[in-house]
């Protein structure tokens, strides 16, 4: 499975999004099996070590350097003509 996911991850013809996602794929598995590393590529493996992922542009940033957007809270949108019920 890690050998499919490493071909995947390093095939430019496929979408961005589907790399990603077998980047994330690679990432997880190499925290179950650290033993896979062995046949990662270094820029992968230098973000293992390093706790970073590359965006899109393939600039190196901190996994920590995230900030989630703030909660939404839905309005409603009827609110006036459901309390009339």
């Amino acid at each position: 499975m890690a050998h499919g996911k490493l071909w995947a991850y390093s095939d430019p013809q496929r979408r961005l999004s589907k790399r990603k996602k077998d980047e994330l794929d690679l990432i997880r598995l190499a925290e179950a099996y650290p033993e896979l590393k062995t046949f990662y590529p270094q820029a992968l493996l230098d973000q293992l070590a390093a706790g970073q992922f590359l965006d899109a542009c393939g600039s190196v940033r901190p996994a920590s350097g995230f900030t989630a957007p703030p909660p939404h809270t839905p309005t409603p949108v009827f609110s006036s003509a459901l309390s009339t019920l």
